[in-house]
């Protein structure tokens, strides 16, 4: 893992509201922070708060439509934490599906 992810990966897995809004600019493309509030579903106070974060370890880019509009994409290092999102999705389902097929412990 080069040393850009990993200076803020620690943090950005320790937060779901971050982690959704890089997964839905991954799925949806760039989106204003209305859209982006509706297809995350959360509050565009929120979403606010954590675009600055997200923009600060350069994860999104803020394109200013006009003056009270905002447009959000994601930057290369945001499309590889929204990989590193689906990776980690990927083993908790994979550990879910081993302990199921372990049954239950007596």
């Amino acid at each position: 893992m080069d040393a850009d992810l990993e200076t803020y990966l620690a943090d950005y897995l320790a937060s779901p509201g971050a982690q959704k809004i890089v997964v839905t600019l991954d799925k949806h493309g760039s989106l204003i922070l209305r859209e982006l509030a509706f297809h995350a579903e959360l509050s565009e106070p929120f979403v606010r708060k954590e675009m600055d974060k997200l923009e600060g370890w350069g994860l999104v880019t803020v394109a200013h439509l006009n003056k009270r509009t905002y447009q959000f994409s994601l930057t290369p290092r945001g499309k590889k934490f929204a990989g590193l999102t689906y990776k980690q999705v990927e083993l908790i389902r994979e550990g879910a599906e081993e302990k199921a097929k372990e049954g239950p412990r007596t």
